[in-house]
């Protein structure tokens, strides 16, 4: 018989247990944070017939949409992100809801992406929205969340950039581009930060846009910061909902981490107003995304909703991580091991154990009777950091050694001392 060689698509990976362990915590992390604002989490399918995805995020979204025919020759398709399939949700549930909605979700997507680092053809996206509000309220909500968020997962340097597809169509209107090259124009703005300036000035050149208009949209591209005064004062567009946004968050002390830039669009094409993008200096790219939609629940009922909706990627937060050195080299929650010294000892060990699960103790009880060298090689390789002596002197004294790992320091406790020790 021959062997099947183990191996992985490119772009898909797996994830050994101190990876999982790090991506567990934070999304559960982000998750009590969602929740103590008041989301609630729902799930979707991975799979969607595909004419509920396709034709709503632009045709550079659904090159790399993942779409086939299945063994019932139905057309399906995997989730390109949670967003559309969440609108379809709601536009069947909506009555039985309370509105406006506030959920989150958090779950793999799928993008025939070519792989590179921190690019990935299957990645997990943590979503939140708010859905039956046009009030700039939701912005403000959702955008302190995430930030609070990020700051529960231990992320230091990140911006949330932000900018108005509104706004920058009424300044691509004052230009004089005109209606037909305005999308394709916020879609090369989008791609600035992959392929850079030059490439986006040829671009422009390609679709049609004068040289002169293509000058003034390139001064354009490296406005950000505070220069919202400086678009109004001279192109005449209304900024006040960027300066209404900007204002509270800077009020309720999140100033240092909201910025301007009017580079960021956002690819998807059901994006209509305030739109941001977060960005760290160790990654290329975003690490998390966002955008008001008005039109998208209008596909599926005669209803009118409009949301605002934020996404963090769980695999480039987890890589802008690793890079600021955050995580420990733990590959489990385990606190203690309890060893077993043989048939004679193994009851108490176990009687130990849930004495420790009473107390919200995270431990385990070796389970072979190899001798200790063995088991305490087994406790390094975890990384668990204590390990508790269960002999049948220390069972007879009611004196149970408990080893430190990482100091190598010992004591001896009774039962009752252990439990209150490792408790702590």
């Amino acid at each position: 018989m021959n062997l099947i060689q183990p191996r992985v698509l490119k772009g898909f990976r797996d994830f050994g247990p101190t990876e999982a362990r790090r991506r567990s915590m934070l999304k559960q992390s982000i998750r009590q944070v969602y929740t103590q604002h008041g989301f609630d989490e729902i799930e979707t399918p991975i799979l969607e017939y595909a004419e509920i995805l396709m034709g709503k995020m632009g045709d550079e979204a659904e090159k790399l949409t993942y779409n086939f025919e299945d063994h019932g020759e139905r057309h399906i398709a995997l989730k390109y992100d949670h967003t559309v399939s969440f609108t379809r949700y709601y536009a069947q549930n909506f009555s039985k809801l309370a509105a406006p909605f506030k959920r989150f979700q958090v779950g793999p997507v799928f993008r025939a992406d070519k792989p590179q680092k921190s690019r990935y053809r299957q990645f997990d996206q943590f979503d939140a929205d708010i859905i039956g509000s046009k009030s700039l309220n939701a912005e403000t909500d959702l955008i302190a969340m995430m930030i609070r968020a990020y700051q529960a997962c231990g992320l230091k340097n990140f911006k949330v950039r932000l900018n108005d597809r509104a706004l920058v169509d009424g300044i691509l209107e004052a230009i004089g581009v005109n209606h037909g090259h305005k999308v394709e124009v916020m879609h090369v703005i989008d791609r600035l930060h992959k392929i850079g300036m030059d490439a986006v000035f040829d671009e422009f050149k390609k679709i049609g846009v004068s040289k002169a208009k293509a000058e003034q949209l390139r001064e354009l591209l490296d406005v950000h910061g505070n220069s919202l005064k400086q678009l109004k004062d001279i192109h005449g567009v209304n900024t006040l909902r960027l300066e209404q946004i900007i204002g509270t968050l800077d009020n309720l002390g999140l100033g240092d981490y909201i910025e301007f830039d009017f580079t960021i669009v956002r690819g998807l094409d059901y994006y209509t107003g305030v739109v941001l993008e977060v960005t760290v200096p160790e990654i290329a790219g975003s690490i998390g995304s966002g955008g008001r939609y008005d039109d998208l629940c209008s596909l599926f009922t005669r209803q009118k909703f409009s949301g605002f909706g934020l996404s963090i990627g769980i695999d480039r937060l987890y890589d802008a991580l690793e890079a600021q050195t955050y995580f420990d080299n733990r590959s489990t929650e385990t606190k203690v091991l309890i060893t077993v010294y043989g048939q004679g000892t193994y009851l108490k060990s176990m009687q130990l154990q849930k004495i420790l699960h009473q107390a919200n103790v995270a431990c385990e009880v070796y389970p072979d009777e190899d001798d200790l060298k063995k088991q305490l090689k087994y406790a390094n390789r975890k990384g668990i950091p204590f390990v508790v002596f269960a002999g049948p002197e220390e069972i007879a004294n009611n004196a149970f050694t408990l080893k430190d790992m990482e100091s190598g320091e010992q004591e001896s406790l009774s039962e009752q001392e252990l439990v209150a020790r490792l408790a702590t």
